[in-house]
Parts: C-alpha cells; structure tokens; sequence
C-alpha cells in the first residue's frame, strides 16, 4: 500500500488476485499510490476495461494521487492535533477531558447494551514527598513509569487517563465489579513490588490506593460514577493506604483528606 510510482501495470500478481474475486482478465492496470506526510497510506488501481491507457489518463491520475496526497497529510495533521488536546503532556496518557468525553460514550453504551462499566480511581500514596525529597523532575519520571506500568495491567479496549497531579482513572469496559476488584488488586500489587528510580538518590518504593465502582451499581451517570470510584478511594486513604477498596463498603466518613 502506498508503494511504487505511477504507472501502467500490463500483468502481475495482483491480475490473480483480481481473478479469485471473480474479476476475470482486467487488463492493463494503472498504478495509483498514496501517501500522506506521516502513516496515512492507500492505493488507487484504475482497471482499463479493454482500452489503453494514454498520456491524459496518466496526467488526470497523477493529479489525482496528487491532491490525494494532499489530503491525507491535512487530515495528518488535523488527527495529530486532535490527538494532543487529548493527551497528557508529562506522562504521555490521555487527560481528564479525554476521560470525561469518553466515560459519557461508554455509560451509554453500557446502558444500550447491558453491559457493565467499572472504573478505578488510583492515587500515589505520600506523592508529595517525592517531590519534596527528590525533586520534581523525578516526579515527574515517577509519573511517567507509572503510567506505563498501569498502561500494561490493562486491555487496549480500556481508557487510562491521568485525571491530575498523582491521580489516574481507569475506565474498564465489559467488566463486571467483582472482575475489577481483581484488576485493582494486581495493579496494586505490581506498584507496591516495583523499583521506581530516583536519579542519584537510586531508588524509591511506592504504593497506590485505589478506589472502583460500577455502572449502573453505583452509578448511571458520569458524575456519580466517578464520584463513588472517587470517594472509594478516599476511604481505602483512610484505612491505611496500599489497598483497593470498593464503592459497595462506603459509609458517611467514607471521605477524608489524603496525601
């Protein structure tokens, strides 16, 4: 896709092809190829249908690829920076107006489909003394290893999110509530085991609290959802900290000050 030149293609391995789908001796081919400035690839075969190709067809197609080309690097570049409003400058995951668009789609398809929405809301435990200890350039490494530690405890269909400063949102589509008790619990475990560095100082050991809830359960909308997965992890902070805690055990003190 998006290779070779322009040009005429009299018989090749693409006439076979053609011919397994029924397309029975199309002739000459003429070789269109397209490619935007970046990723953007496709390409155009024009099927002479018993005639020859002539100089006009070649010049029509060659305008053609080249608007075409055009266009795809403007689509590029429209895409690129969509895609940046969207994504969080330290950590390099999507950001809370990412989360809250996407949180709003998936409730309701949740709710078409039947399906249930869980979601996790994790913060560092003591983050500020990262910052306060080392600085906040290993702060923000901190953020980013982190980011990918919770990118690779989760599926490709899920949305992380760093909702601000050292918290991050999980959005897990088709996942019941015991399930992603399951998931917290082994992202829990994998920060509390992980080595995070810490420039000269070498190394530092963290922990997370995290908090889930899930639609419908313990919320049909945005707000609530969010607000339960939140207030659950408020109390696991309350408890302890280095632990999930579910949005079904929240009592009236389920919310207080955390660090």
């Amino acid at each position: 896709m998006g290779q070779g030149g322009l040009g005429v293609v009299p018989w090749g391995p693409l006439h076979h092809v053609l011919g397994r789908i029924g397309l029975e001796s199309p002739g000459a081919l003429l070789s269109v190829p397209l490619r935007g400035a970046d990723r953007e690839v496709g390409h155009v075969w024009i099927l002479a249908d018993g005639r020859r190709f002539g100089d006009l067809d070649l010049s029509a197609a060659e305008t053609i690829m080249r608007r075409a080309n055009a266009a795809l690097a403007t689509a590029e570049r429209y895409h690129h920076a969509k895609e940046r409003a969207f994504i969080d400058d330290v950590t390099g995951v999507y950001n809370a107006r990412y989360l809250l668009a996407t949180a709003d789609n998936e409730i309701q398809r949740a709710a078409r489909y039947g399906n249930p929405l869980s979601v996790l809301f994790l913060d560092l435990d003591r983050f500020k003394s990262v910052n306060d200890v080392h600085g906040h350039l290993v702060g923000s490494d901190t953020l980013r290893a982190l980011a990918r530690l919770l990118s690779e405890c989760v599926r490709q269909v899920d949305t992380l999110a760093r909702y601000g400063g050292d918290e991050f949102t999980i959005l897990l589509v088709d996942t019941p509530h015991d399930v992603a008790l399951k998931v917290a619990e082994r992202i829990r475990s994998r920060i509390e085991s992980h080595v995070f560095e810490a420039g000269r100082e070498g190394s530092l050991r963290l922990s997370i609290s995290i908090g889930v809830a899930t639609c419908p359960a313990h919320g049909s909308t945005r707000e609530a959802l969010l607000d339960a997965a939140d207030k659950a992890m408020y109390r696991a902070k309350s408890e302890g900290r280095n632990r999930v805690c579910s949005a079904d055990d929240l009592g009236p003190s389920a919310r207080s000050s955390h660090d």
